[in-house]
């Protein structure tokens, strides 16, 4: 990996801006998918709240120039940090990548999607088992989620070992690994169709 000279202060600081734009606004997605596990009447309520930052021009700007922010800086910073041995920077640079193609796949496609009807999307969207080509999306889908909570969490870790004992991080760690893990298999199960109140 290249050594560079300069500090990376400025890109970490930029970095950290507009991965809070991105954290609201991935976790606003993901607690939006969450309600369709429950039921899909649920789902509907709180997809016409999130509607209004999908529609919005300035907000979807906001959006899109922050995952183009956060990549640019996010490779600068991953070059930089990625060493031999550093087990736990290495993982968050490779999520990171993984995130980074994840955003810029999901926000061309959005893109060119026409705006989605005001009474909600089809129910159809949450049987991905229904064909072939829409199983296909599952694992995409899985793995952007996988790898936001795991980016985040692997930078939560590292600040939080600023501040706490080693041993009270581990168990925080154990979890926010339980609450990731529940939240993606949550996710998974409403758009494989499964439903708790039908």
């Amino acid at each position: 990996w290249p050594k560079t000279s300069h500090s990376t202060g400025g890109f970490l600081y930029v970095h950290r801006i507009s991965a809070l734009v991105l954290t609201v606004y991935v976790l606003g997605h993901v607690v939006n998918q969450a309600p369709a596990f429950v039921s899909l009447p649920a789902y509907t309520a709180m997809r016409s709240v999130m509607q209004v930052a999908s529609r919005d021009p300035v907000l979807y700007t906001i959006v899109v120039g922050s995952v183009a922010i956060q990549i640019a800086t996010g490779i600068g910073l991953g070059l930089r940090r990625v060493r031999a041995g550093a087990i736990a920077r290495n993982l968050q640079a490779v999520t990171g990548w993984c995130l980074a193609a994840f955003l810029l796949v999901h926000v061309f496609a959005l893109a060119q999607l026409r705006p989605l009807p005001s009474t909600g999307v089809p129910f159809n969207q949450f049987d991905l088992l229904a064909s072939p080509r829409a199983t296909a999306q599952l694992p995409y889908l899985l793995m952007g989620v996988a790898a936001f909570l795991f980016h985040v969490g692997v930078y939560a870790r590292l600040s939080a070992l600023t501040y706490l004992a080693e041993a009270s991080v581990r168990r925080l760690s154990y979890a926010a690994m339980f609450v990731g893990t529940t939240v993606v298999v949550t996710v998974g199960l409403a758009l494989c169709g499964v439903h708790l109140i039908a």
